[in-house]
């Protein structure tokens, strides 16, 4: 029994009845990958599919009756930024073929000079340089560990929040949190173990946090939240989030340890601001949130300590 193929959806974005026909012939001769080729003549009925559907690669030529040139490019890119994209061009031209790489093609190929199989080829290499691209961009901006967005993607979210809140009068809760007991859990059962109890945090916090919030491991045992928060009441709704996350980090949490199971229980010190309320910037911010993290920890632990309100 023959293996079944892989199967790729391909947009061709091409005005040229011949070159579209000579292509889905090129593509059906594939012995190892099956492609499924959707084609539109115009760009503005190429990105209204795009809208739609999404593809594994995208072919477009740079000469379209409603744009041409690096135009085309921008709005392709723009549109699908996670699909592979592979220029077929009827013009050998060196300079927009850098120009096109430059703007994060995958591949630049000229008409009259390739063939099935390089064609085919050009697709297979750009949509597996796109996906080692977006991995590469994904491990820079997510933790190993828990694949959490890291310090640098948390302060561009944050540095996105901000700007959201200013526009519409909102306000945002920047949570800070530093484990309380995760030392005696790695002390007493290993870096293994206390490996899994932050993957298990991890899981805990995101049920905490509602879709469009951010929850992130900035290292070590120390994590953030930005959650936009009720303006009615903010301080209210702030320590309604502080208690969800005290009470989902109360429970034990089964570690496996030299194939017995042990369990570890861990609470939080949490330090939050309120922004932009307090009137600070993005920098001043995460200082003040950590200064109130560490105030719930002199406090006691396992507590919510909000900047500029004595709980």
């Amino acid at each position: 029994m023959s293996a079944a193929k892989d199967r790729k959806r391909i947009l061709f974005i091409e005005d040229n009845a011949l070159d579209v026909r000579l292509v889905v012939e090129w593509l059906r001769e594939a012995r190892n990958t099956e492609y499924e080729v959707t084609e539109a003549n115009r760009l503005a009925d190429g990105l209204a599919l795009i809208a739609d559907q999404s593809f594994d690669a995208i072919l477009v030529d740079l000469g379209l009756p409603d744009a041409t040139g690096m135009t085309v490019i921008e709005k392709v890119r723009a549109a699908a930024p996670s699909s592979a994209i592979v220029v077929l061009s009827g013009n050998d031209d060196e300079e927009a073929a850098f120009e096109t790489v430059r703007l994060g093609i995958q591949d630049f190929l000229v008409k009259g000079h390739a063939d099935g199989y390089h064609l085919r080829r050009s697709l297979h290499y750009a949509m597996e340089r796109k996906r080692l691209e977006e991995r590469i961009q994904h491990l820079a901006h997510h933790d190993p560990l828990t694949d959490l967005p890291n310090r640098a993607l948390f302060q561009d979210r944050l540095q996105v929040a901000s700007a959201q809140c200013l526009r519409r009068d909102a306000t945002v809760g920047v949570f800070y949190l530093d484990l309380d007991g995760f030392k005696a859990v790695n002390d007493s059962f290993g870096h293994d173990a206390g490996d899994q109890l932050l993957k298990v945090v991890a899981g805990r916090l995101n049920e905490c946090i509602r879709d469009g919030d951010t929850l992130a491991r900035l290292g070590g045992d120390e994590f953030a939240i930005i959650a936009e928060v009720q303006s009615d009441d903010p301080i209210q709704h702030a320590q309604a989030i502080g208690r969800r996350i005290l009470d989902s980090l109360a429970p034990p949490v089964p570690l496996i340890r030299g194939g017995e199971t042990v369990h570890g229980h861990v609470g939080a010190s949490i330090g939050a601001v309120l922004f932009p309320k307090d009137g600070v910037d993005i920098d001043e911010c995460l200082r003040l949130a950590d200064i109130s993290m560490y105030a719930a920890k002199r406090a006691g632990k396992n507590r919510l300590v909000i900047h500029g309100f004595d709980r």
